[in-house]
């Protein structure tokens, strides 16, 4: 038996080629996919398209006669010359009979005895297939039972620069030969002509190019001189002197400083200064001189005029003085003198004390593995278990990397790394899986346990407070990483006159104060002495986030971690539902609507009340009573604490969908009925929910469909303890669950700081995980209402759980197993992990189950330490992963009107509640492909008297309303303490607190205000300024404090001056440039007012940056100094 697997280039067909009138059953479309690592993408039933050709089933099943045919490849090429509602016409010759799949005229198709592949246009790729021998045809190529594989013929990596653009068609060139569209892009980069770029390229047919870009990067972030908006022009002097550009100074905003020119005339002639013209950008000036003058031979007049102080840094105010045939320009040259007496100034310095975090490390490493101190015990916050069903494996960080990251100092490169942990090399794949993402935790638990030596102190005293021992620390409440619930301080005598070592467990933390307990022995005997302290942390989320990856592999596979095709399956319920139509896009095809026609059409579509209460029972369904097990659907017993045999409501055949929540839009609601029928079970689901669009309602409203129309048990699961409480509130606050249909898990470090909301406490309980009948398994109510101790046997009955992503792996450990939860649905998913995301994903029962996964993959992901993880993927969540492959990756041509998106797959949310249009338009363009929605308008919202107010501080704008996006650019320094690696920019701090001044003088308030900052050091002296003013605190904080909150007025800023720190910011992942999706989030904060103060020589280095900047420029919403580069 002859099998052969050979890969061909396609040629041109033949007369002699076989005719495809007669088609097999099922035939293989597929979507050219960028390489994977693991293997090439097997593309066997990618989708299933059904031939309804009644000529099919003359087919013979040779799947069937498999074991005995002998195998040959098989591939030919053709273009598509004809569409017609039968079929598509190949080169003229052969009819494809097949018209459901849309393919266009001119499109290059592969093409077999029996099948056909789409290939996107003029692709040149590479098929390997293996297919049936027959002696008959020519070739010896029969049937295709197999595609092996699909790849680009040639694929690299090139550098070049962008030499086309066409703002209209979205579409450019790279060194004029390798074509690109908006597609190929990476995150918020806006190409201009001459940027160098990096290119991931394949072999493609594109017009005159001869390669088409996959991915897009900008290779220097913005390396292009180009002029922006001359500050200074050339003019002819014409025989008429101006004195030079006037210098002042001023120490506060609001100063008014006079000013004085001198026009001398130095001709023969009178001449006529008709006009002087002051831009006023930044600041305001005005002229005392009543014009026009008249200037005789040889004179010399005065020009003066005041300017009115309105912003801090270095800033130039340009004068143009108006003759009858000439212009000639000035400029008031502006500098803010700061008052740094107050704080030690040392320009331009890092203090890098990561080598000195490495050097404690060693010697903490050394200390623990040397055991020479007795070690007296603390005890633990809570009483562990003694009988654990499960018991967590320890996955302790191998001696290897410990050792190559104390020998090399930190000093490590990637390339190195790469070469000594050869699983690093590879890129992501079912193979590696485990090893990789064992080695990426590893690396950041490494990285964490040297930054946590931060916290180290020698020679420090304990405060006695009650019956505990405090530690003091500054600002420990804005350390990353920081010293939370559950981790382990011990200390030693720093006189070294006392062998023994204290072991203490934090019970408590405060905003600077560390609440511990020790062995009794050393309260009792304490009296103040110093001692030296190190910090040990707790690894049980790491240690879960492990466990969690082998599960995934184990329960989830290859299909599931690295999809590659759709299947489809029976709905999971069947119901009918009233059309939904998206009343807005209708109505907007047919008229261009104004804004406030828009938002009547949306209030109108939105006029019921949100949650309508329904009865108990509907006449278009009946209750049955579930007492056993449903195990044809693996679930476990159905029974609450509260309620015995619970009902489940189960539905006939003419079920119909009624909305919770009647304020849905189509979107929301087309999320829903997707999830409800679940055809590409198991498959997750994603809900993709850019800022302020409803994806938490959404979930809601999925949640309680699912519990209406299935029998079910849901499992909920966040990354923060805030976002699982947000959607607990709302499920609770929905008043569709009875008492006993949902359970909050919680940690005991939640009970101890105090962090549970009081209207959420009674929902609320603390696992026990110690086996049934061992032990005290009574669970305890507090007094407000919280239950600790829940036992196996309870847990995970209730109809829904909620918890965040780490503590579900407390169910592990009591023996709960996959199936045991019908459904998965994950809030927030972008930000979690992909080993913190696999903790929940693992109980899914691939037979049976669903997952639904919400989130944004262009805000902000999940919170990595480690610059090594992060750099070998560890920042990338489950879902950016997904959608960046196919099935889930966007694909406009297949998929137009779900906005690239498979809408059995994927749900993008585009209807924007939280903001005005002008503060939505630039995130929505650099981020959003410009497919977000506002719903109202500032003329239709409650917005527009509280923007009125702000016109006498903002940029003047042709409306009669202000702008609603202000760039502020303040041309000042970037500073640093000795004590501190943050940074802070006083001309920044100065101008934050005359707008912050100016918007309560306006009548806002505190909570109408977020100011957001990358640095901790700029976040300390803003609110230092605003408390020594004795203004209201509004929130000051970094963006991740931001990420999910919504404020009135965002006011921004970047602090960084000095470029030759930028590679420092890439390398910690700090501040904004060359941080999209940081920048994403800080421009979506805001409701109606955003204000960003930067430097924009700086800031116009990184194309995002650029793109605001030219925006702000071009709407006349900037103000500040000249911007002069590109």
């Amino acid at each position: 038996m002859l099998k052969n697997l050979i890969s061909y280039l396609w040629g041109p067909t033949s007369d002699s080629d076989i005719s495809l009138e007669n088609v097999y059953e099922k035939n293989l479309i597929s979507y050219l996919l960028g390489p994977t690592s693991d293997s090439d993408i097997s593309l066997e039933n990618v989708y299933d398209v059904l031939n309804t050709d009644s000529t099919s089933e003359k087919q013979p099943n040779v799947i069937d006669n498999v074991d005995v045919l002998e195998y040959s490849c098989y591939h030919r090429t053709g273009i598509v010359t004809s569409v017609c509602d039968n079929g598509i016409l190949i080169d003229n010759k052969f009819l494809y009979s097949e018209n459901s799949l849309g393919i266009a005229v001119g499109t290059t198709v592969s093409y077999t005895m029996n099948g056909i592949v789409l290939i996107q246009t003029n692709n040149v790729i590479e098929l390997e297939v293996i297919s049936e021998i027959d002696e008959n045809v020519t070739d010896l190529c029969g049937n295709i039972l197999k595609v092996h594989k699909i790849n680009p013929l040639r694929h690299k990596v090139v550098e070049g620069n962008i030499k086309t653009w066409d703002v209209s068609t979205q579409t450019g060139t790279i060194n004029f030969n390798i074509f690109f569209d908006r597609e190929s892009l990476c995150v918020g980069y806006v190409p201009v002509l001459k940027d160098k770029v990096v290119a991931e390229i394949i072999e493609s047919e594109q017009s005159k190019c001869t390669w088409r870009a996959l991915k897009v990067l900008s290779a220097v972030n913005g390396n292009v001189k180009q002029t922006l908006n001359t500050a200074t022009s050339q003019y002819i002097n014409n025989n008429i002197d101006i004195s030079e550009d006037v210098h002042i100074e001023f120490t506060k905003i609001n100063d008014v400083v006079n000013f004085k020119f001198e026009v001398a005339n130095t001709r023969s002639s009178t001449i006529i200064l008709n006009s002087v013209i002051t831009k006023n950008i930044s600041h305001e000036c005005k002229i005392f001189n009543s014009l026009p003058i008249h200037i005789g031979p040889n004179e010399t007049i005065p020009i003066e005029g005041e300017c009115t102080i309105k912003m801090a840094g270095y800033s130039n105010e340009m004068v143009t003085f108006r003759f009858d045939n000439c212009e000639i320009s000035r400029q008031i040259e502006i500098f803010f003198k700061t008052l740094n007496n107050l704080i030690p100034l040392t320009e331009n310095i890092r203090s890098n004390k990561r080598q000195d975090l490495i050097s404690s490390t060693r010697v903490m490493r050394k200390f623990m593995e040397d055991g020479d101190a007795t070690l007296i015990r603390a005890p633990k916050p809570y009483v562990p278990a003694r009988f654990v069903p499960y018991r967590l494996p320890d996955y302790p960080i191998p001696a290897k990397l410990w050792d190559i990251f104390l020998k090399y100092d930190d000093g490590l490169t990637i390339d190195e790394l790469k070469n000594i942990v050869p699983v690093l090399a590879d890129s992501l794949s079912f193979q590696n899986y485990e090893k990789r993402l064992h080695t990426l935790l590893h690396l950041e638990e490494i990285n964490s346990v040297i930054e946590i030596r931060k916290f180290d102190r020698n020679q420090i005293p304990f405060v006695r407070n009650a019956e505990y021992l405090m530690l003091e620390y500054e600002n420990l409440s804005e350390q990353r990483p920081s010293i939370i619930v559950g981790d382990i301080i011990m200390a030693k005598d720093s006189r070294g006159i006392i062998n023994d070592c204290y072991e203490g467990f934090v019970y408590k933390v405060g905003a600077k104060h560390v609440y511990l307990k020790f062995n009794s022995t050393f309260h009792d005997t304490y009296a103040g002495e110093d001692y030296s302290v190190s910090v040990i942390q707790s690894r049980t989320q790491y240690r879960r986030m492990h466990q969690a990856v082998g599960l995934a592999v184990k329960n989830l596979g290859r299909k599931f971690l690295f999809p590659t095709q759709i299947t489809i399956v029976e709905p999971q319920t069947n119901f009918t539902y009233d059309n939904y139509d998206d009343v807005l896009e209708k109505t907007s095809k047919s008229k261009r609507l104004s804004n406030s026609e828009v938002m009547k059409i949306i209030r109108n579509s939105n006029e019921k009340s949100q949650y309508e209460k329904k009865g108990e029972l509907s006449p278009n369904r009946k209750v049955v009573k579930i007492e056993k097990n449903l195990k044809h659907n693996n679930c476990a017993s159905l029974e609450s604490p509260n309620n015995k045999t619970l009902k489940l409501e189960w539905f006939d055949k003419s079920l119909k969908l009624e909305w919770f929540d009647k304020s849905l839009n189509y979107y929301q609601k087309e999320a829903v009925r997707h999830i409800l029928l679940g055809e590409a079970r198991p498959l997750p689901y994603f809900v993709f929910g850019p800022p302020g669009t409803g994806k938490t309602v959404t979930l809601v409203e999925t949640i309680l469909q699912i519990l209406r129309m299935a029998p079910s048990r849901i499992l909920v699961a966040a990354p923060s303890n805030s976002a699982a409480n947000l959607i607990s509130m709302r499920l609770i606050k929905s008043g569709v669950l009875k008492p006993g249909d949902l359970v909050r898990l919680v940690s005991f470090k939640s009970v101890n700081d105090n962090s549970i909301p009081p209207a959420l406490a009674p929902y609320c309980a603390v696992a026990h995980i110690g086996v049934n009948g061992t032990g005290s398994n009574r669970s305890m109510v507090t007094e407000t209402g919280l239950t600790i101790g829940l036992n196996s046997k309870t847990i995970g009955k209730h109809r829904v759980t909620v918890s965040t992503c780490t503590s579900l792996g407390v169910l592990y450990s009591m023996a709960i197993s996959k199936g045991q939860f019908s459904h998965i649905v994950i809030d927030e998913a972008g930000q979690a992990t992909e080993p913190e995301i696999m903790i929940p994903l693992s109980f899914l029962d691939m037979l049976s189950g669903q997952c639904i996964l919400a989130g944004d993959p262009m805000q902000l992901g999940p919170v990595v330490c480690s610059k090594y993880a992060t750099e070998f993927g560890l920042y990338e969540s489950f879902m950016e992963r997904l959608l960046s492959r196919f099935p889930y990756i966007r694909d406009l041509e297949s998929f137009p009107k779900t906005g690239g998106y498979d809408p059995r797959l994927v749900t993008k949310l585009v209807y924007n509640y939280r903001s005005l249009p002008g503060v939505l338009e630039l995130p929505n363009s650099l981020f959003y492909f410009s497919e977000l929605k506002p719903t109202f308008s500032i003329d239709d919202s409650n917005f527009s008297n509280m923007l009125l107010k702000f016109k006498e501080f903002l940029p003047k704008t042709k409306t009669n309303y202000p702008p609603s996006f202000v760039f502020h650019g303040p041309n000042g320094e970037n500073y640093q303490v000795r004590d501190s690696p943050s940074w802070y920019n006083p001309h920044e701090i100065s101008q934050i607190f005359y707008y912050v001044n100016e918007l309560y003088r306006a009548g806002c308030t505190a909570e109408d205000i977020g100011i957001i900052t990358p640095y901790s050091k700029q976040m300390r002296e803003i609110k230092s300024v605003l408390a020594e003013a004795e203004f209201d605190l509004p929130k000051v904080g970094t963006v991740e404090e931001f990420q999910g909150q919504e404020f009135k007025i965002i006011i921004l800023s970047t602090v960084r001056s000095n470029k030759n720190m930028l590679a420092c910011d890439r390398l910690y992942n700090l501040g904004f440039v060359t941080q999209p999706k940081r920048l994403n989030v800080a421009l979506t904060r805001a409701q109606i007012l955003t204000i960003v103060v930067g430097n924009p020589n700086l800031l116009i280095h990184d194309s995002c940056w650029r793109y605001i900047i030219q925006f702000a420029i071009k709407n006349g919403c900037y103000c500040g100094c000249d911007v002069s580069t590109l």
